[in-house]
């Protein structure tokens, strides 16, 4: 957790919380880690009304986090009244969801518990559909419109969460649909194994988040910046990276720039360029740091990031490991 922040003093965490042993163990350990840094967490459980036994199964949770003397809410899902909902429709729903409810209760941070098992299975999915962006799998930050959304358990497969929720004395609820042969996610999940060069990229994107979480600050007047030189000190390959990572958050862009386009900017500003423009950010060399501020500062960025000057919004778009 504490290579995904810095956090603000005694965080307020949001923690999405379904039944399942992996938001279950993810709600538990996050609890003690809230608990030694005197922060406080809000469960939410989203009852989208898609299997007769969603509403049930959302008051059990809010019963078990009342038992752990957890802050719990329930948010229903006012859904499309056409008979058919896809599973992206339902996912992308809940993520806006939960994000507004981030945004009512004060929380800049939302905890889901996706882990490696789920991680191996996205990889496995992508390369079915061919070559392109994205292998890496799900990314382990990723910017809402109200807060950052985290996942912190994906270098933790299934089993062994659920023997954390076991050890923990918690029941949990089996979702159905992980079983549906129908869902694609369902059938690829046996091609796990061959996931391997997502690990493998998680390990680049778990050292750029550390990196970016030591040499990257807010500013004043919606700007972030970068110790210069320790940027200078990166390869070349690392340094575009964190380049994008950075512009990408300054300018509040939904993805990251290209690669070629990050490199050849990294070259620049490596070089005798003292600015330069990506992902609609200025780029500038002010004394020893880069300053990134956005072409038409965007509202929310200092509370969007308050506390966490860059725990990698956009590192490389995809990453994955317990920078979280």
């Amino acid at each position: 957790m504490d290579v995904l922040g810095p956090f603000e003093p005694e965080p307020h965490l949001a923690i999405a919380v379904s039944g399942g042993a992996d938001s279950l163990a993810l709600a538990a350990l996050t609890a003690g880690w809230l608990h030694a840094r005197g922060g406080r967490s809000t469960t939410l459980t989203v009852d989208h009304g898609l299997r007769p036994a969603a509403t049930a199964e959302a008051a059990w949770v809010a019963a078990m986090m009342r038992r752990f003397g957890l802050e719990h809410e329930v948010i229903h899902w006012r859904r499309p009244s056409f008979a058919h909902v896809s599973q992206q429709a339902a996912r992308e729903a809940r993520y806006a969801l939960m994000d507004e409810a981030c945004a009512r209760i004060g929380s800049l941070h939302l905890l889901v518990g996706h882990h490696a098992d789920d991680q191996a299975a996205t990889v496995a999915m992508r390369r079915r559909r061919g070559p392109g962006p994205g292998l890496a799998g799900m990314p382990a930050v990723r910017e809402l419109a109200y807060c950052r959304l985290l996942r912190p358990l994906l270098a933790f497969p299934r089993a062994r969460l659920e023997a954390t929720a076991r050890t923990l004395g918690l029941g949990w609820i089996d979702d159905p649909s992980n079983r549906d042969p129908r869902y694609e996610r369902t059938s690829v999940v046996r091609l796990a194994h061959q996931a391997e060069g997502g690990v493998e990229r998680g390990a680049t994107e778990h050292a750029d988040a550390r990196w970016l979480a030591k040499h990257a600050r807010v500013e004043p007047g919606s700007a972030l910046s970068l110790d210069g030189s320790a940027w200078r000190m990166l390869d070349e390959a690392a340094a575009a990276r964190v380049l994008a990572a950075t512009a990408a958050a300054a300018g509040r862009v939904a993805r990251r720039p290209s690669a070629t386009r990050a490199f050849a900017c990294a070259q620049l500003l490596a070089g005798d360029r003292r600015r330069a423009t990506l992902a609609r950010t200025l780029i500038g060399w002010q004394r020893d740091r880069l300053v990134f501020r956005p072409e038409r500062p965007g509202e929310g960025l200092l509370q969007a990031l308050a506390g966490a000057p860059f725990a990698a919004p956009h590192v490389a778009s995809d990453v994955r490991s317990l920078m979280c």
